[in-house]
């Protein structure tokens, strides 16, 4: 099954070439303004965006951020060949800069491979930036909760309830509970079983 190419294009005769350069590897979805363009992303899945610069309806770099954070890794292609257009495409998260009239087959085949792997490796490494988030995030958790306990902690010497900061007072195993990651399991103690299986033999 063919992987998904978006092009936004206005320029037919360029449309027509991707299309012969591309068609044997991709189904291309082609779109011929940004509105067209936006309307596209939210119906399909793709590997790759090939985005021109000028459109009827704006500039294609402005549409630049929202798909990188779709996570589409994005080439812009002009026929300007501006090395600011290129600076400016770059720096908004475009992966490569290519000018329409110095494409060649391989060399676009070339750009969209490695505008695909240098996207999954750049998700990667925030998929992990936010793993590593998460877990300090819980450390940081577990250590408040470990200093929690370490405190004078007010225990009922009747009942045996705890009271918390805001001066309510509960049980031991919910107090524990709310501030450990520890959970009860139940049973008696040699003690106890003895003193219960007396009371069933008194009864």
């Amino acid at each position: 099954m063919a992987s998904n190419l978006l092009v936004v294009e206005d320029d037919t005769v360029f449309r027509e070439s991707l299309q012969r350069h591309l068609g044997d590897r991709y189904t291309l979805y082609f779109a011929d303004t940004l509105g067209a363009a936006r309307s596209l992303v939210g119906q399909n899945s793709y590997v790759c965006v090939l985005l021109d610069f000028r459109l009827p309806d704006g500039e294609g770099t402005s549409l630049i951020q929202e798909l990188v954070a779709a996570e589409l890794p994005v080439i812009v292609c002009t026929g300007r060949g501006s090395e600011s257009v290129a600076v400016k495409a770059l720096r908004e998260g475009a992966e490569d800069y290519l000018a329409k009239s110095e494409i060649r087959k391989n060399d676009l085949q070339r750009a969209i491979d490695n505008a695909i792997e240098r996207s999954q490796l750049r998700a990667t490494v925030r998929r992990r930036d936010l793993e590593k988030d998460d877990l300090i995030t819980q450390l940081q958790t577990a250590l408040k909760d470990i200093e929690t306990l370490r405190g004078m902690i007010p225990i009922c010497a009747t009942c045996k309830k705890i009271r918390d900061d805001e001066g309510y007072w509960h049980g031991v195993e919910t107090y524990v509970s709310q501030h450990t990651q520890a959970s009860f399991t139940h049973g008696s103690c040699p003690e106890c079983l003895k003193k219960a299986l007396d009371e069933i033999e008194n009864m």
